[in-house]
């Protein structure tokens, strides 16, 4: 008959099962790092989108100001004209 021999279990020592969990804390920080780097860097280009609108609109706003300007001198010297 054989008997059963049992194998000893081979114990992790502590600085390891330390070092892994500091690793992945490490890398879960990362991760979170970088989604507020890539959400950041979303919101820039929004901001810089936005910024270019308010300048073309405040163009035209200066185009058609100028335009209005010149109509009322082109009124002014018909009517001074006459």
């Amino acid at each position: 008959m054989t008997t059963a021999t049992t194998v000893p279990k081979k114990k992790i020592p502590w600085s390891k099962i330390a070092l892994g969990v500091i690793l992945v804390v490490l890398i879960g920080l990362q991760v979170f790092q970088f989604k507020i780097s890539a959400m950041l860097l979303e919101k820039i280009q929004i901001s810089q989108l936005q910024h270019e609108k308010l300048e073309i609109k405040q163009k035209i706003a200066d185009d058609r100001l100028e335009v209005m300007i010149l109509g009322d001198r082109l009124e002014n010297q018909l009517q001074k004209d006459q």
